[in-house]
């Protein structure tokens, strides 16, 4: 069903997109992987590009996502605090002891905040 007039076009794609949700998705997804891995270096060598022209804004999302993380207490910031000052690496540390430093974190926290 061509459209003459291109708002109506792209207002009638809008409509079926909110209706067909899941399809969308699954057709987005679809293309999106397939264009990437045909694509796949040239993405890597523009993201880097645009990673260097921007380091401002790279830094900021690098600082928001990072004080997610330290809310979310993420298992990679409890290996990082569980090794800051030695010899071991994140790697070394076992899942237990993580989750038992997560635990003693909440704690803390829950005290400080009342």
């Amino acid at each position: 069903m061509p459209y003459k007039d291109k708002a109506k076009q792209i207002a009638a794609a809008k409509r079926w997109k909110v209706r067909n949700r899941e399809k969308y998705l699954a057709q987005a997804r679809e293309y999106g992987l397939k264009h990437y891995y045909e694509n796949r270096e040239r993405e890597i060598r523009r993201s880097l590009e645009w990673n260097k022209e921007h380091p401002k804004l790279v830094q900021k999302r690098s600082n928001i996502i990072c004080a997610r993380h330290r809310k979310e207490l993420r298992d990679w910031y409890i290996r990082r605090l569980l090794t800051k000052s030695t010899d071991l690496k994140p790697a070394d540390v076992p899942q237990e002891l993580v989750e038992l430093y997560k635990l003693k974190l909440k704690a803390e926290r829950m005290l400080r905040n009342e």
